[in-house]
């Protein structure tokens, strides 16, 4: 989910990961109404490429000093 996504980048940017809270998409009180599923479908990513696709924290742990 996104929270764990932001956990994730936070702690591999040595932030403090406390400062983050998980929340509804009614308590943001945002106008319009926001989807509830944003997943991405990666199935065709990964039959067609050769290499296999990373979690992320494996992909920051590479990607990041």
């Amino acid at each position: 989910d996104r929270h764990a996504l932001g956990l994730v980048v936070l702690l591999r940017l040595g932030l403090p990961a406390e400062r983050v809270r998980a929340t509804t998409r009614a308590e943001l009180g945002f106008a319009a109404s926001r989807p509830a599923d944003v997943a991405l479908d990666s199935s065709r990513a990964r039959a067609l490429l050769a290499t296999p696709l990373l979690a992320p924290a494996a992909a920051l742990s590479s990607a990041l000093p």
